[in-house]
């Protein structure tokens, strides 16, 4: 007994230098990335670390410099061209293309982690006022995961950012991202799950929960519809749509700037939940954003639902198509209620 107690030790203690070793590895090469790889600055000469200094061209050549890079790592793989995207914006703002961003700069970090191991979290920012200069560096960070990748496959070939319009808009550099993030969902072997579309659609409801609070509308939350089998990342796609509408009508007739999607209806049935997740983040940029109308929106985080499929998805988008419907009656009823208690962000 004596010796399997010893023998059972030092199995324990075995265990536990293996696991100890391949953590230390893990944060090494986290270590040596960060060290090693670095992104060019601004072909224009611009400062990103001065705020004021980026503008959109800046952005959408830092866009379109990964979109080249995604495009030699696309062609290591061995994966095809990808299709071309099945929505197209205009009247974007800074702070939905950040919203964007985030999506481009989460898969990229999902590539590094599936090809190198390596991961890294996202760039918080500290202010309710996104400018071109946010979208600039969390494009330039999913960029560095991007270059990781590309040296990982031993790729050799240079590509160069080249300068970009000063007339560039936002919805210009929106409509980049989409490409470049048509580009990563071809490349994931682990794409976005509809769990975590789920997730996305939960915050949405979340933050639209609090806007019909401070208008005294209930529900606050619906009961769901019954659930129904067999529905598609398409069918998913197709209600948030609508629901997108409802947001676009909302915001005109409250006299508010808000984004329009423009749906192209070639390809949309070949959607996939990345494509789906790109639209709720499009969604939660703008409820968040009617939040900041009447107060400011307490900072609510996304959380792992556990194992869902796009029919729970479907279910959980009525969800918040029942709760913009009741906004948008509302809002036809009293549509100056964004002007009568303003809150601290535009």
């Amino acid at each position: 007994m004596r010796l399997l107690a010893i023998f059972s030790t030092m199995v324990q203690q075995f265990v536990k230098n293996v696991l100890l070793f391949l953590l230390l590895n893990v944060v090494l090469v986290s270590i040596v990335n960060a060290a090693v790889i670095s992104s060019p600055p601004p072909v224009s000469g611009r400062n990103p670390a001065s705020i004021q200094q980026i503008i959109p061209a800046d952005v959408l050549a830092r866009v379109n410099l990964l979109s080249k890079e995604l495009n030699l790592v696309r062609e290591a793989m061995g994966k095809p061209e990808v299709a071309q995207v099945s929505i197209k914006v205009s009247n974007a703002s800074p702070r939905e293309v950040y919203f964007e961003a985030q999506a481009l700069f989460e898969k990229a970090n999902r590539l590094a982690n599936e090809v190198v191991g390596s991961h890294e979290l996202e760039p918080e920012v500290h202010t309710d006022i996104l400018l071109p200069a946010h979208v600039w560096q969390l494009v330039d960070q999913a960029l560095k995961r991007i270059l990781i990748v590309k040296e990982r496959l031993g790729i050799q070939d240079k590509v160069h950012e080249t300068a970009e319009p000063i007339t560039t808009t936002s919805s210009d550099v929106f409509n980049a991202i989409l490409h470049d993030n048509q580009i990563l969902n071809n490349l994931l072997y682990h794409p976005v799950s509809p769990s975590v579309v789920f997730g996305e659609v939960t915050l949405a409801i979340n933050y639209t929960s609090y806007l019909l609070k401070t208008l005294d509308i209930a529900p606050r939350i619906p009961e769901p519809d019954a659930f129904v089998a067999k529905k598609t990342p398409a069918n998913v796609y197709q209600r948030l749509i609508e629901c997108i509408h409802f947001l676009q009508t909302i915001a005109k007739n409250s006299n508010v700037e808000m984004l329009h999607v423009t749906v192209q209806e070639l390809g949309i049935q070949q959607v996939s939940p990345s494509n789906v997740f790109d639209l709720s983040k499009i969604i939660v940029s703008e409820v968040r954003h009617l939040n900041t109308f009447r107060a400011k929106p307490e900072t609510v985080k996304v959380y792992f639902p556990g194992y869902k499929t796009p029919s729970d998805v479907f279910q959980r988008a009525g969800i918040l198509l029942k709760q913009l419907e009741a906004l948008d009656v509302k809002v036809k009823q009293d549509p100056g209620w964004a002007k009568k208690n303003e809150g601290v962000a535009k």
